[in-house]
């Protein structure tokens, strides 16, 4: 316990490290729109996962699919 409080580890971590890169490079090109937060990037466990008709309709909106 006291080595993890020194240098926690763990897939926590790993996400945090990997959303201080993608707002670092979101906040990089964002231009004058407000700066991205690092919870903008974490990823949020807590959501109710989404059915197969749910993950389609979003393809569809995201990237104009038909």
């Amino acid at each position: 316990m006291a080595y993890y409080q020194l240098e926690p580890w763990g897939e926590y971590q790993s996400d945090r490290r990997a959303a201080v890169i993608t707002s670092t490079m979101a906040n990089i090109h964002r231009g004058k729109r407000n700066p991205y937060k690092l919870e903008d990037f974490m990823p949020k466990y807590d959501r109710q996962a989404m059915t197969w008709q749910e993950q389609k309709e979003l393809l569809i909106k995201s990237f104009g699919l038909h």
